[in-house]
């Protein structure tokens, strides 16, 4: 589960690949459901000031989302071996690091580049 800095927003992801998404400004509608990961959604973190949601799933693929526009599609960014497990946006958000059992990937937020360590 993760939180926006603002506070508008709070994600928190499925078994069966689904990001769910509040609006806490509407604390009473569904989730906004953000489907594409193919396996079990493992760590979630938005952005520090812009409105991305980064994803983090088994079927080793990162999905980085824009939670303004969710029917925009996210940006998928592949390269892992493995589960990911864990994401994480460094300092103002500029890169985003993701970590699986062999490595970590720092990709560039603006571009979707990597570089794995």
């Amino acid at each position: 589960m993760a939180f926006d800095p603002p506070g508008h927003h709070v994600a928190g992801g499925t078994g069966d690949g689904v990001v769910l998404l509040w609006d806490l400004e509407r604390p009473q509608g569904a989730p906004v459901e953000l489907h594409g990961h193919e396996s079990r959604v493992q760590d979630l973190a938005f952005h520090p000031t812009r409105g991305l949601l980064a994803s983090a799933s088994h079927d080793g693929s990162v999905r980085l989302g824009d939670v303004t526009a969710p029917d925009a599609g996210p940006l998928v960014l592949t390269g892992h071996t493995g589960w990911v497990w864990a994401v994480a946006f460094l300092g103002d958000g500029g890169r985003l690091i993701s970590a699986d059992d062999e490595d970590l990937r720092l990709w560039a937020t603006s571009s979707g580049t990597s570089r794995a360590n």
